[in-house]
């Protein structure tokens, strides 16, 4: 029996069980190594949710308690870390400013030269004017996103639309459009694996199918839709026909309820037609958050909303605009909550099936 059992042994090669063994460590080594890095991206990720929450709470709190501005204040005047605003007007901007004062020029983070700097308005409440020959003659990137592309056609952030940091844009998004910070670093963050490992993006990066970009928005075909193939590029620019349709020029302002029954037979007709549809709980609430924080931009005014779109073949606003939503220190996540669901609840729950 002993002379078999070695005769067995004797027949597998010392190196294939060597290399068995070595296999079999660098296996459970790398899915260790993958199980604590998912495990150390989880934690990072709660802790970033957590504080997000708990600073929402904290500037909701200060806008029911604070004055709302006047229409002519909700965008901030220029400022830098040299030359903050009052105290008295921008507090936690004042702050900030201060901080940044504190760093050496050379080795201020990316985030705080951002969040302490602001010159997308003149001291006279005008915007930066639309190059619009450039626009066309140039190789501009843009977004499947009119609010991102606007901030890029007057000049706001980068013209070209290239090299764009994360807090360059959620800095721009959160001033121009009175809306928190906590909300805007929100925003962005769905595309952050975009992000990720990279100095900067361009804008058409946010093209990316199931992150900003999504199937049966109210102003973009979706990706493989046959209506629009002969479109190029058709998730960087404005799409006329969509406007037009979706929202079509009145002197009436634009309300809740039609825009839920507009997001409603748009996803149905997407499904109908697109082969290749795809519906997601996170795409429908991001559409339906999109179309409230339109609202509360723009109070509904059409003719904004529609120069703002792209009626002309360019985001742009109008001379003068103000975002129309007044809090002290910009629309809140929570409020951006509870707008989004006033919407997607009046959608009803027909139409394509929803992913979880």
């Amino acid at each position: 029996m002993n002379q078999e059992s070695n005769l067995k042994v004797e027949l597998v090669p010392k190196f294939v069980i060597e290399l068995v063994n070595d296999n079999a460590f660098t296996f459970i080594s790398a899915a260790l190594k993958r199980i604590t890095s998912s495990m150390f991206n989880l934690l990072v990720s709660l802790i970033f949710i957590v504080l997000l929450t708990l600073s929402d709470l904290f500037i909701t709190f200060f806008n029911l308690l604070i004055p709302s501005r006047d229409l002519h204040e909700t965008v901030p005047k220029p400022f830098s870390a040299e030359e903050p605003p009052s105290v008295f007007e921008h507090p936690f901007i004042y702050l900030l400013c201060k901080l940044a004062n504190l760093y050496d020029p050379h080795q201020k983070p990316e985030w705080i030269k951002f969040w302490s700097t602001w010159d997308g308005i003149d001291h006279d409440g005008n915007w930066g004017e639309v190059k619009v020959g450039k626009l066309k003659k140039e190789n501009y990137s843009r977004s499947p996103c009119p609010a991102i592309n606007a901030l890029a056609n007057h000049g706001i952030i980068k013209r070209s639309g290239r090299n764009l940091s994360f807090h360059e844009i959620a800095s721009a998004i959160s001033r121009t459009y009175n809306l928190s910070p906590t909300l805007a670093i929100q925003l962005l963050a769905s595309s952050y694996p975009i992000f990720k490992g990279r100095t900067g993006i361009d804008l058409s990066d946010l093209s990316a199918h199931g992150l900003i970009e999504h199937d049966g928005s109210l102003l973009r075909s979706d990706v493989n839709s046959p209506d629009y193939e002969f479109i190029p590029d058709n998730q960087s620019y404005p799409c006329t026909n969509l406007i037009n349709r979706f929202f079509p020029d009145s002197p009436h302002p634009m309300t809740f309820m039609e825009l839920s029954n507009s997001l409603a037979l748009r996803r149905a007709e997407c499904e109908a037609r697109n082969g290749t549809f795809y519906r997601h709980v996170l795409s429908d609430l991001f559409g339906s958050g999109n179309c409230g924080l339109m609202l509360e931009v723009t109070d509904g005014n059409r003719k904004v909303i529609r120069a703002w779109f792209g009626i002309h073949g360019h985001e742009h606003f109008q001379p003068r605009w103000k975002p129309a939503n007044r809090q002290a220190f910009g629309t809140s996540i929570l409020r951006a909550q509870i707008l989004m669901f006033r919407i997607e609840l009046g959608t009803g729950w027909n139409g394509a099936e929803r992913h979880l």
